[in-house]
């Protein structure tokens, strides 16, 4: 039951991340995921956007295709742990 923070955990240490964190491979990243989900915001009123997912077996769908006609696609948020 004992919370530790990050920078208490010492499996956790600077030297694994902080080298790669502003670097160029790690910029890429960041900026591909930015163009890549650019336009996906929801808004309320407005259709829902067809959004990529990724299931279980590691395969690449749209948010869409999991939609059937009768019955509503719901999209559960919540955490795991």
């Amino acid at each position: 039951g004992l919370k530790t923070t990050m920078t208490q955990n010492p499996k956790f240490k600077y030297e694994d991340w902080g080298p790669t964190f502003f670097s160029f491979r790690f910029l890429k990243v960041v900026m591909q995921n930015l163009i890549m989900s650019y336009g996906d915001d929801a808004f309320k009123g407005y259709p829902a956007p067809n959004t990529r997912v990724i299931d279980l077996e590691n395969k690449e769908h749209k948010l869409l295709d999991f939609a059937k006609d009768n019955r509503p696609l719901i999209l559960n948020f919540g955490s795991c742990s």
